[in-house]
């Protein structure tokens, strides 16, 4: 259940760091963040992931908890860019 939810964050913060892009944003949402949403999602994004590195050391310790935050951090990113890619090609 650790590993869920050490994967979830990180794929939340990732997703929230996406979409504080100008670029994801108009895909995605259809219009541009203001300054304050933008400072907002990229926060949100950071804390999740800051969060994620919690969970994972907090229930496996530093050394371990790391190295599988690291592995979170990539399945997590793998799926945020695979959804941005596949929104995309469904939107054209």
């Amino acid at each position: 259940m650790i590993h869920l939810l050490a994967i979830v964050l990180s794929l939340v913060g990732f997703a929230a760091l996406a979409l504080a892009m100008k670029r994801h944003q108009r895909e995605v949402i259809g219009r541009a963040l203001t300054d304050k949403e933008r400072h907002l999602t990229r926060s949100a994004g950071a804390l999740a992931i800051a969060a994620s590195l919690a969970v994972a050391m907090a229930a496996f310790g530093a050394g371990y908890g790391a190295v599988a935050w690291f592995g979170y951090m990539s399945v997590a990113a793998w799926i945020v860019v695979a959804a941005l890619c596949w929104h995309a090609r469904l939107k054209s």
